[in-house]
């Protein structure tokens, strides 16, 4: 099919192809908005995760989850004093089981509850 002659419209328009990957890439704003929120959202996250598996039988699947994930506040819940009154506190505003920390033969931090005798 031969060219129009310039100045005629042959009424076709040509579409751009668009690449789906061909995106704009994250700038400094999204890479700082995610530095700044995943930490944040981790140590929030805590509170509600504890109320959680206080509910839940012990030795169960989401307590050994909860002990690996949160390991971190575990350890400063452990040996921080300051720290860890805020940490208890948080833990247990809404668990279902007074909630404590302790240490087993390895070092590691770990969840547990405090059984009050009747």
């Amino acid at each position: 099919m031969a060219p129009a002659p310039s100045g005629i419209s042959t009424g076709l328009t040509v579409a751009k192809h668009s690449d789906p990957w061909d995106r704009k890439k994250p700038g400094v704003a999204f890479w700082t908005t995610v530095v700044l929120a995943v930490p944040i959202l981790y140590v929030a996250s805590f509170g509600p995760v504890c109320w959680a598996v206080s509910r839940v039988t012990r030795w169960s699947g989401p307590w050994g989850a909860t002990n690996f994930l949160y390991s971190p506040i575990l350890r400063v819940w452990y040996h921080d004093g300051a720290t860890s009154k805020a940490i208890r506190w948080y833990a247990n505003l809404g668990a279902g089981a007074d909630l404590t920390v302790g240490q087993d033969d390895d070092g590691a931090a770990f969840l547990g509850i405090i059984c009050h005798s009747p």
